[in-house]
């Protein structure tokens, strides 16, 4: 019998202040953690890791800007205001 697949997904922001404190999914860490006990083979999805070599690409960078304590500000670009709110 085949292992269930599970894809666990902690998606991206769209907040302008959003900083990365040590920000890591824990819950889904632990949800993950439950379902490869129990026989599932499981994938996460971290929209919000910084260190990623996508995002570091879309930067220019080899490794993610940081300070003292490994903290920083997540990959910002600018989106345009949907129709809706264009009097907003």
């Amino acid at each position: 019998m085949k292992r269930p697949a599970i894809l666990l997904v902690n998606p991206y922001l769209y907040d302008f202040a959003a900083y990365d404190l040590w920000i890591k999914p824990l819950g889904l860490l632990y949800l993950g953690a439950v379902l490869g006990e129990n026989g599932c083979d499981v994938t996460l999805l971290d929209a919000l890791d910084r260190h990623h070599p996508d995002v570091l690409a879309l930067q220019n960078r080899t490794h993610a800007k940081s300070k003292q304590y490994g903290d920083g500000y997540f990959f910002k670009e600018t989106v345009e205001k949907p129709r809706e709110f264009s009097d907003v």
